[in-house]
């Protein structure tokens, strides 16, 4: 199936490590064992590799990661909850070797992409038929209560004891919608990456629609408001930005927009979390009056994330800060509501809350460069408008828009699956990159 064990460019300790790369959306899916560990490893292959991957210790990246990097690890002895942050946070320079390691062995070998894109391929098909499997399971069993039903009593129990949320092959994690919103621009990225011909033929358009129209479903069915919400402004992104594919993703769009719409309208699961849940944050029916365009309990995590900064406004409260310092915030008398969890469950609180004015200014300065990047290859494509590698680089930088976008909620930052995700597109930025720049 695999290229890796074809290749005469690769030896086999190399092999092992591509194979690991390529294998990371299945792996993924199995939850964050096996994908820190597949990591873990591939960043280890750089210690006994040092000579031939260069560490990039006059880049300016690399020189503001470590500084962070320190800053945090020296700032959790501030607390007593310094071993939690240790453990969590000591060894997160092995995502930093990761990246190294992989974008070296895609410039050795380019088509580790080719298996990359296969193995997504595979993920997404794994997802989305256990996704549509437990729907259909789901609105059957609905369907099925509800014609049984003579009181209007009995109705509401049902609508109230059926479950809204799909997870599918994820099981108790809720995690299907986030995921496939994660792994659509990867798919996006290494289809254009490798395509030589016209990426808009006949035959390249049936294909992407296809793809991108059953992973749009899928997300919709899961009722996840998220990935629903992010996955519309990514395509939005791609229009206005990507002058070559511009008419492929208005037509796209506009199919997603209908089909969204009509799945939540005439599905009464979807529709009562998607839309009336979300009418009634809004009108305060859950907080008794008070607005909430989220939900009462977000908003109880984003006062005691800004309750948290102002305690600790320089450093934050250390990786792991938030769960402590929230509950000991419920000691004190607070005019905010506050609700406790492990984390903000958005990028910004959690990155002023645990890392403070540092962490700000590092979220900034990567936003800043994201934007700015995006700015100079919507210029280039005027000269290179036949590039596909361009298009590639420009999908990776928008992506990193919505990865970093903070309207939005949002898993742990510092959590070792999210970590990973951010990991995947930054490879292949690096990788599309150099290849532009070659061609300068």
């Amino acid at each position: 199936m695999f290229f890796i064990a074809k290749s005469n460019k690769l030896n086999s300790h190399q092999k092992f490590v591509s194979f690991l790369f390529v294998l990371m959306p299945i792996l993924l899916i199995t939850g964050p064992f096996l994908s820190d560990l597949a990591l873990s490893i591939v960043a280890i292959y750089y210690f006994f590799n040092t000579k031939k991957i260069k560490f990039p210790n006059k880049n300016k990246f690399s020189f503001l990661f470590f500084l962070f990097y320190f800053a945090v690890l020296l700032n959790s002895f501030n607390f007593d909850y310094y071993l939690s942050s240790l453990k969590s946070f000591f060894f997160y320079f092995r995502f930093f070797l990761f990246i190294l390691v992989i974008v070296y062995m895609i410039e050795l070998e380019e088509k580790i992409i080719d298996d990359f894109l296969k193995i997504i391929l595979l993920s997404i098909t794994i997802v989305c038929f256990f996704g549509f499997y437990q729907y259909a399971e789901i609105r059957l069993d609905y369907f099925e209560r509800i014609s049984k039903v003579e009181r209007l009593d009995e109705l509401i129990r049902v609508k109230n004891t059926t479950q809204q949320r799909v997870s599918g092959i994820f099981g108790n994690e809720l995690i299907m919608g986030s995921y496939l919103m994660k792994i659509f621009p990867l798919f996006l990225i290494t289809f254009f990456f490798r395509k030589k011909e016209d990426i808009l033929s006949k035959s390249n358009y049936v294909y992407l629609f296809l793809i991108t129209i059953l992973i749009a479903i899928s997300i919709v069915i899961t009722s996840d408001r998220a990935p629903i919400l992010l996955f519309c402004f990514l395509i939005f992104l791609f229009f206005l930005l990507i002058k070559k594919l511009r008419k492929f993703f208005f037509i796209l769009g506009t199919i997603v927009f209908f089909s969204f719409c009509t799945i939540i309208l005439i599905d009464p699961i979807s529709k009562e979390r998607v839309v009336n849940v979300t009418v009634n944050n809004i009108k305060g029916e859950y907080s008794g009056g008070n607005i909430t365009v989220i939900s009462e309990a977000y908003e109880g995590h984003f006062n005691a994330a800004k309750i948290i900064f102002k305690k600790y406004p320089i450093l934050g409260s250390g990786i792991k800060g938030f769960r402590n310092q929230c509950y000991n915030l419920n000691k004190e008398n607070y005019k905010e509501k506050i609700w406790c969890t492990t984390h903000p469950h958005n990028i910004f609180f959690q990155i002023i809350s645990e890392t403070g004015i540092l962490g700000l200014f590092m979220y900034l300065i990567l936003f800043y460069y994201v934007l700015n990047q995006i700015y100079q290859k919507i210029k280039k494509q005027i000269k290179f408008e036949k590039e596909n590698i361009l298009i590639t680089n420009l999908i990776c930088l928008i992506n990193f828009v919505v990865i970093l976008w903070p309207l939005t909620t949002s898993g742990s930052m510092f959590n070792n699956y999210n970590t990973i995700f951010f990991c995947l597109p930054v490879i292949l930025y690096l990788a599309s990159n150099n290849k532009i720049i070659s061609k300068d």
